[in-house]
């Protein structure tokens, strides 16, 4: 490869824990910001938020075939990597958002009675592919520092939208929008003022540029998975008996219950580390690292969620009660989801047929191209079972989002099972079953408390309509924090790496305060 070389150092476990805890945070700000928006809007206006977003992720794909490209080749230390993608990101984002204004219109009638809904959704695109490029090369070299960048973005997105409800006493989706995009663009200030030095300091490199996009059906070959998954959007819009409602729901359902798939954060780290060194036993050693921090997070969601559903979802109104039971199932889906990230993430970085001007047929062989096929057939497995039901079976909202989350579940369940397969060789050895073992004994443990303390507060006949958003938010919180310090104390006492997980912890929080103070 041609082009200046750098070649980053990863700290795994440390990048790790911050994109952990800044997955926990998000958690918690996109509860809150998920109520201001529920709270403010009817079901269909959630219902359309979320076909709105579904839509745009058509629209992002021109940008986001060259976002890997930019992680690969700069972990692998082609510094120019940087600049040469975002160059050609805004190039393409502008494309886009004359196409989104020209086509949207006929596949969402309402954006055309709504021109600065129309406006700022268009605006969406350039921005949305600012934060691609530029987190695509931080996780390259720091990634740790998106953790940071979602601390900065999530804190961002909630005042903003607390302020702009509380002064204008109404919301909207054009306000929605707009506090989520200047969040955005404050993430991507952040990220460029790090990338400062690194942009500037190296030039447009054309070479590269052209081998982006000899092989840019790899990169779209692989983002395939997910564009076929969000049909079933399109399908449940044109075929359910209420689809707004429908969608409003699965979006709040999502929303809590997709808490669990944040961990998706640690396979990008994962990823960066494997690329950097790809020597098989520190890959395996990454993965258990890995597989470790995202059961020791999901567990307690999978088992809060059998006690707690309830009351979480009330935060969000009452209309949002009947799905409390399938929440549960939500986390479960997302952890599996997780998993199958992480060891996707792991034959990727492992594979190096994209190196030294790769043939065609080289790269089709590839797991580059192995991986999203086996993610595209779990894909079209899902929807080939979904669409006879919507056609054939035409049932409440409740039931047919329950359908959809097994399918879900199930498809992602049978490709985690094929990659597991694939990477054999990095995981036969994992010493898995004892901290497993220990992340449930913690999490009933938890469950055990919560259920003592539900019966000291109030009754579940209170959620709902009667609770303000404060309200709900006030009884949710003892339930929480009581599961969270049972659960920590319990593991602490338990589980050998999350002590050492711990030790971490307070030994970069001292180093972080004695550079601050200095």
């Amino acid at each position: 490869m041609k082009g200046q070389h750098s070649r980053p150092r990863i700290r795994l476990r440390y990048s790790g824990l911050v994109n952990f805890s800044a997955r926990i945070y998000s958690a918690f700000t996109g509860l809150v910001f998920t109520t201001l928006i529920t709270r403010n809007l009817l079901p269909q206006e959630v219902g359309l938020w979320r076909l709105i977003n579904a839509l745009l992720v058509y629209f992002l794909l021109p940008s986001r075939i060259f976002n890997d490209w930019i992680t690969r080749y700069r972990a692998r230390g082609i510094v120019s990597a940087s600049i040469t993608g975002t160059l050609n990101g805004l190039f393409l984002a502008v494309s886009s958002s004359f196409a989104f204004l020209i086509l949207s219109p006929s596949v969402i009638p309402e954006l055309r009675h709504v021109p600065p809904l129309m406006l700022v959704s268009m605006l969406s695109i350039p921005i949305l592919t600012m934060n691609y490029v530029t987190s695509s090369s931080l996780q390259a070299i720091a990634p740790h520092m998106l953790g940071y960048g979602e601390y900065l973005f999530e804190t961002l997105k909630v005042l903003l939208l607390y302020a702009l409800v509380l002064s204008l006493r109404s919301c909207d989706l054009l306000i929605a929008f707009s506090s989520v995009l200047i969040a955005f663009i404050a993430r991507i200030s952040f990220f460029l003022i790090l990338l400062r030095k690194e942009l500037s300091s190296t030039k447009f490199d054309k070479e590269v540029l052209k081998a982006w996009y000899l092989m840019s059906w790899v990169q779209l070959y692989s983002l395939l998975p997910g564009y076929i998954y969000t049909l079933d959007n399109f399908l449940v819009n044109s075929l359910a008996l209420d689809p707004k409602v429908t969608l409003g729901l699965i979006q709040v359902l999502m929303s809590v219950g997709g808490v669990a798939a944040y961990v998706t954060r640690l396979s990008e780290v994962l990823y960066s580390k494997v690329l950097s060194s790809s020597e098989i036993h520190e890959v395996a050693k990454s993965i258990e690292v890995m597989l470790k921090l995202t059961l020791m997070l999901n567990m307690p969601l999978i088992f809060g969620a059998l006690v707690l559903s309830r009351e979480v979802l009330s935060v969000f109104g009452e209309a949002y009660i009947s799905v409390s039971p399938l929440l549960p199932l939500m986390m479960l889906f997302s952890t599996i989801f997780a998993i199958s990230s992480l060891l996707g993430a792991s034959l990727r970085g492992l594979e190096s047929a994209d190196l030294e001007s790769p043939s065609f047929r080289r790269l089709l062989k590839s797991k580059l191209t192995l991986i999203p096929t086996l993610d595209i057939l779990g894909a079209v497995l899902y929807l080939s079972l979904l669409a006879p039901y919507l056609l054939i079976v035409k049932t409440n909202p409740l039931h047919l989002i329950m359908w959809m989350i097994v399918l879900r579940t199930l498809s992602s369940l049978l490709v985690s099972s094929v990659k597991a397969h694939l990477l054999k060789g990095a995981i036969m050895g994992l010493r898995m079953l004892r901290p497993l073992l220990n992340y449930i004994s913690s999490s009933i443990l938890m469950v055990l408390a919560i259920l003592l303390v539900k019966t000291f507060f109030i009754s579940d006949e209170t959620l709902g309509r009667s609770l303000r958003t404060r309200e709900a938010i006030l009884l949710l919180l003892p339930y929480l924090l009581i599961g969270l310090i049972t659960y920590c104390l319990a593991l602490y006492a338990l589980d050998a790496e999350f002590r050492q997980l711990v030790r971490i912890s307070f030994n970069e929080l001292k180093d972080m305060l004695t550079r601050v103070k200095s």
